[in-house]
């Protein structure tokens, strides 16, 4: 007889605090796919071209995550939030300790998501300054995206009885910058699953949960049916995966069996220059007013991370 072993399959939705009143009534859509709110202090209250809007951004999202987390919701379920705070290595994070530990009820907060970990420091760190939402059962989530992070992984997954881990995030957005590598690897890109594959053996060798990077062509239900087919079938646990909107929440719950991705096995380089100019033109002239992304209809989404990429690989051309 052949068993077959069914994983659970966490679905994490990124919500971003710039319209507080509207955060409130997307939770219960969110609640109701199934999936855990991250309330997200990071990038998308951020401006990459400008530091003084990014300062202002942070100020309003903190203000957004104090009436989000102390509204009386309606439902009598308990509402449980993931949060996204900045690293330990910014500006911003001391007014992101001061705004969190604000929350009056911190058992609604299941798990704290920590940017840019690439030490065992930055937890000891967070683990200090967060200790009363420990104490009340909230868990870590260190999200690896830096090359130091990756190469420090298995120093940083060891302490897992010391930091109480809730999964393992991979950000690939923030590791290919932190690389530079261009052009950025899709996630059909043959490179880029051998690299996730390579990622999840090490987190489930300590026997923790990994969790997928977000996926950024919005539209393209196939694609993230096919990663989430990938996962399936590359995962020897429960694992959780990201979506940056509510129709990516609601594909998630879909059956994906039918949705084998169509794996590209090598890189073109052909069209660099050409790729790049598109990218910075293209983000240039579709980007959203005051947020740090660019929407076309299209390509849908280009993140500042592969507008900077582009920008940094023409600068490196001579070009522009």
């Amino acid at each position: 007889n052949v068993v077959t072993i069914l994983f659970f399959v966490k679905i994490y939705q990124y919500l971003p605090l710039a319209k507080p009143r509207a955060i409130t009534r997307m939770l219960n859509s969110v609640y109701k796919s199934n999936a855990l709110s991250v309330l997200d202090l990071e990038d998308s209250s951020k401006d990459f071209m400008d530091l003084n809007i990014t300062r202002s951004l942070k100020k309003e999202a903190r203000i957004a995550l104090e009436f989000v987390m102390n509204f009386n919701y309606d439902s009598t379920d308990i509402q449980r939030f993931a949060i996204r705070i900045n690293s330990p290595k910014t500006e911003f994070y001391k007014y992101d300790v001061l705004a969190l530990n604000k929350i009056i009820n911190k058992n609604s907060v299941k798990s704290i998501w920590v940017p840019m970990v690439d030490s065992v420091d930055d937890l000891i760190t967070i683990s200090k300054d967060f200790s009363s939402f420990i104490d009340c059962g909230t868990k870590i989530v260190p999200i690896i995206e830096t090359v130091d992070g990756l190469n420090n992984i298995d120093l940083i997954l060891k302490h897992k009885y010391t930091f109480k881990f809730d999964g393992i995030h991979y950000g690939h957005y923030d590791y290919s910058l932190d690389a530079g590598e261009f052009p950025l690897l899709e996630q059909n890109d043959i490179l880029f699953l051998e690299r996730v594959k390579r990622i999840i053996g090490i987190i489930e060798g300590y026997g923790l949960n990994y969790i997928h990077t977000p996926i950024g062509r919005l539209k393209d239900r196939d694609l993230l049916l096919g990663v989430m087919d990938w996962l399936e079938s590359n995962t020897s646990s429960d694992f959780g995966v990201t979506a940056l909107n509510i129709n990516q929440s609601k594909w998630y719950g879909l059956n994906s069996e039918e949705f084998n991705i169509m794996i590209k096995n090598s890189v073109d380089h052909d069209n660099d220059i050409e790729k790049a100019t598109w990218i910075v033109d293209q983000f240039n002239d579709n980007k959203c007013s005051g947020r740090s992304f660019s929407v076309d209809k299209k390509r849908c989404f280009i993140t500042p991370h592969e507008y900077m990429l582009a920008s940094n690989f023409l600068k490196t051309n001579n070009i522009g």
